[in-house]
């Protein structure tokens, strides 16, 4: 009897969402994709309607919050303004060319060492150094393939949507060592800068982090690639927290990365999507921990809202 139980819950679950709207359908398609990653990358269910931890939470975001100011916050161009508004224009890093057709690229003029970006997505770079012959047909496919490329759409992130998709070229930040510098990428939750993660580049071209509370003590959160120990405070450790509070007001959470260029602070961008989520560190409680910060009021209700009054992403790309 149980068996023919089930059966029947599966043909009337499957007649029902057939005939469901077309939103409806839409937003199980994106709920089932999110979960089946979730699953897959983490070996765990997603409690996605009462998230708790951090990874829930990132989720919970990327299906269910949906605005401009994501799209502004996720553009590399755009950002600056949002920056200078909050009044740190002067730890904005000078841009040297932006354009949207890499064949327009000054190769040229361009002093170097310098950076090539897109404005829209994540781990596109391309590093000219001083000395390098430029394969200039090379860079060109490959920033081509940038262009083509929708973060959001790929990594269900709703905040590079509607990103218009641009190349960006910057000076390469280097150390008057010769060093590339240190990051500090700042973690607010409701205006307030919790914990940091400080990343050097090692040896190898790993990045190895630790992560620090406010007053520079370190968590024992683990991954992959660690700093056998942090160094002394570095001094512009209070101001990145400061700053980072006045980037992120108003916001419920976000990560603000920053460059420790000698005695100089560099703000590198603001993000709302940090790991997509996908937290793989030890303990395992460390995902809990970081998701205690992360205030999200009403969860379950704001989710219900969001699938009853628009499909995933919808609302931006109308804008």
């Amino acid at each position: 009897m149980h068996d023919i139980s089930q059966k029947i819950k599966v043909h009337l679950s499957t007649l029902l969402w057939a005939m469901a709207p077309e939103h409806l359908k839409d937003w199980r398609k994106q709920i089932d994709a999110v979960r089946l990653r979730y699953r897959t990358r983490l070996k765990r269910e997603l409690n996605l309607f009462k998230p708790v931890r951090f990874s829930e939470k990132m989720q919970w975001r990327k299906l269910f919050i949906d605005s401009s100011l994501f799209t502004q916050l996720s553009d590399k161009i755009s950002v600056r303004y949002y920056i200078e508004s909050r009044g740190l224009s002067s730890m904005l890093i000078p841009q040297l060319w932006i354009g949207e057709d890499p064949k327009d690229i000054p190769f040229d003029e361009l002093p170097r060492p310098y950076i090539i970006k897109s404005s829209h997505g994540f781990g596109h770079t391309v590093i000219v150094a001083r000395d390098q012959i430029i394969d200039r047909n090379q860079i060109m496919g490959k920033v081509r393939q940038w262009l083509a490329h929708c973060h959001g759409t790929v990594a269900r992130e709703p905040g590079y949507l509607d990103v218009p998709r641009r190349i960006v070229i910057e000076p390469l930040l280097v150390c008057t060592t010769g060093q590339p510098p240190a990051e500090l990428k700042v973690f607010v939750f409701d205006g307030t800068a919790s914990f940091a993660q400080y990343v050097e580049l090692g040896l190898d071209r790993n990045q190895l982090f630790g992560f620090v509370d406010r007053n520079w003590k370190r968590y024992p959160w683990r991954g992959r690639y660690n700093l056998p120990s942090l160094p002394e405070k570095p001094s512009h450790f209070d101001l990145a927290l400061v700053a980072a509070e006045k980037l992120g007001a108003g916001l419920d959470h976000c990560r603000v990365d920053f460059y420790l260029v000698d005695e100089k602070l560099y703000v590198g961008e603001i993000t709302l999507y940090s790991y997509s989520g996908m937290v793989t560190l030890q303990p395992d409680d460390t995902d809990l921990v970081m998701g205690s910060f992360w205030n999200i009021k009403w969860p379950k209700t704001r989710a219900l809202l969001a699938i009853a009054m628009r499909r995933w992403g919808q609302r931006r790309r109308q804008m």
